[in-house]
C-alpha cells in the first residue's frame, strides 16, 4: 500500500541512525507520497463539490491535505533533500517547501481551531523558515525577498 510505504519513508527520515543508511530509499518512498497527495488533489479538483462532500469519508481516505503526517512529511522530504544534493530525480528542496507551504495555506481556512489547526500552523511556519534559510544561504540580491518573508 503506497500510504505504509510513505510512513516507512517518514519513519527512515526521523530516525537518525536509519536516515544515514537509507536516506535516498526514504528520499524515494517519501517523493512517491507527496505524488500520490498532489494526485488526489488534482482528482477531487475534477469532480463536483457535492460528489466529493457525499462519497468520502475522512476514516476512509487518510490521503488528503488535512493529514498533518503527509505535510510533515513534505518538510521532511526537503529536509533530506537539502542533506543528500547528489539525489537528481526529485524536485528541489525550494519546490518541495513551497508544495508543503500552498498546502498548509489551503487548508487553514477549512479547519477549525484547536490541535489540528495549530500543527497545520507550524507545518506552515517550518516550510516558510526552512525557505528563508536556503534564501540567506544564497546570499545574492534576496534581501527585498528575505524581508518579505
Amino acid at each position: 500500500h503506497e500510504l505504509a510505504r510513505f510512513y516507512l519513508g517518514l519513519a527512515i527520515s526521523l530516525s537518525k541512525e536509519e536516515c544515514k543508511k537509507r536516506g535516498k530509499e526514504a528520499i524515494k518512498l517519501l517523493l512517491a507520497g507527496m505524488e500520490m497527495l498532489l494526485l488526489e488533489l488534482s482528482k477531487q479538483a475534477n469532480m463536483t463539490e457535492e460528489s466529493v462532500a457525499k462519497s468520502s469519508l475522512f476514516a476512509e481516505n487518510l490521503i488528503r491535505a488535512n493529514n498533518v503526517h503527509l505535510l510533515r512529511g513534505i518538510i521532511q522530504l526537503g529536509n533530506l533533500l537539502i542533506c543528500n544534493r547528489d539525489v537528481k530525480e526529485a524536485m528541489s528542496p525550494v519546490d518541495v517547501y513551497h508544495t508543503a507551504a500552498l498546502l498548509a495555506t489551503q487548508i487553514l481556512p477549512r479547519i477549525c481551531r484547536g490541535d489540528l489547526y495549530k500543527q497545520v500552523e507550524w507545518v506552515l511556519v517550518d516550510a516558510h523558515a526552512q525557505l528563508l534559510e536556503l534564501l540567506i544561504q544564497q546570499q545574492t540580491g534576496n534581501e527585498t525577498l528575505i524581508a518579505s518573508r
